[in-house]
């Protein structure tokens, strides 16, 4: 018996304006609350007001999350950059990069270790659409 698919989605959004740091303390808790309660495992990453993320897991699960974000009034400009069907999962553990001005030192720590974990996923590449426009 073969083992179901895991969806593997990448996307990036803008942060919207005037977003205060309780917002993104309260985000990053959202998202790591919301993606155990899901099976969803992936990395997050926050650059200069960009948010990157992977997500993998049972495909109706990031469908959902998908659908959460896109109406999320914290993310504008979302893009899908990569989606693809993979037999198994390339990130095992939730990992948030980025925000170690609000979470503390720790974070600085995995971004090191996860770095090429994250430029593998390959967030900008071909077959980008734009989600919005798409729907």
């Amino acid at each position: 018996m073969s083992r179901p698919l895991v969806s593997f989605v990448v996307y990036r959004s803008i942060a919207a304006a005037g977003t205060s740091d309780r917002a993104f303390v309260k985000l990053v808790q959202q998202t790591w609350r919301n993606n155990a309660a899901a099976g969803l495992t992936g990395c997050l990453v926050f650059d200069k007001g960009t948010f990157r993320q992977v997500l993998e897991g049972e495909p109706d699960q990031v469908a959902r999350t998908m659908d959460r974000i896109l109406a999320d009034p914290r993310h504008t400009a979302v893009r899908v950059t990569r989606y693809a069907l993979r037999a198994e999962r390339r990130f095992e553990d939730w990992t948030c990069l980025g925000f170690e001005r609000f979470l503390g030192a720790r974070t600085v720590m995995a971004r090191a270790a996860a770095r090429a974990s994250v430029e593998e996923a390959h967030f900008d590449g071909p077959g980008e659409r734009d989600v919005a426009s798409s729907a």
